[in-house]
């Protein structure tokens, strides 16, 4: 729900590209503040678990006894992104992803791919999973702090348990940096796709 938001300030500020990244990174780190803990506790899966009665800080307290049950806290919170935009006068589209989602553009009848999945199995994405000292097994993603999490995708938001301090953004063994691509829109382009995994796979 931030998204409109933090991308918004910043194609003002930077232009559509460079903002795409700075969006995807700003919403990295909400992930992570703890100011936003309220907020994760809310949306987390274990909010249906809680009594409709309860509101406020009784709320707050439930939704924090049922994440220390369950061994589930909001530093673990992740997901994948994949963004499309496209410029005022139709005639450019910009994509960023990170994770496992997919953009397909419909261009005269046939299907031009927009992102790539970043899985840690692939070659340059476990290159930089082991560069910041986590591992790769099975085409998961572990981390030696992660409480045993492994994560089957190798950037996304969020998963904080798989950061490390002192390492820049696009180190990280889990990073939030985007894969760009930016294209001019013409005439025989009819629609662009965007889906999670769940209906790619």
């Amino acid at each position: 729900s931030h998204l409109p938001e933090v991308l918004g300030a910043n194609v003002a500020a930077v232009g559509v590209g460079p903002a795409l990244r700075r969006s995807f990174h700003e919403l990295d780190g909400l992930l992570s503040d703890p100011t936003h803990r309220e907020e994760l506790l809310c949306s987390s899966p274990y909010n249906l678990d809680v009594s409709s009665r309860l509101a406020g800080p009784a709320r707050v307290r439930e939704l924090e006894r049922l994440t220390a049950e369950e061994g589930w806290y909001p530093g673990l919170a992740g997901s994948t992104a994949l963004v499309a935009v496209v410029d005022g006068p139709w005639t450019r589209l910009a994509v960023a992803n990170a994770g496992d989602c997919r953009a397909v553009l419909c261009r005269a009848g046939e299907a031009v791919a927009l992102s790539d999945d970043h899985k840690p199995s692939d070659v340059d994405e476990r290159r930089r999973i082991e560069a910041a000292g986590s591992r790769v097994a099975d085409g998961y993603m572990s981390t030696p702090r992660s409480f045993g999490g492994r994560l089957s995708v190798s950037r996304g938001l969020g998963d904080k348990e798989h950061k490390r301090h002192g390492l820049a953004v696009e180190a990280q063994a889990s990073t939030a940096e985007p894969e760009l691509r930016e294209l001019a829109l013409r005439e025989t382009d009819a629609f662009v796709l965007l889906a999670c995994d769940g209906v790619w796979d």
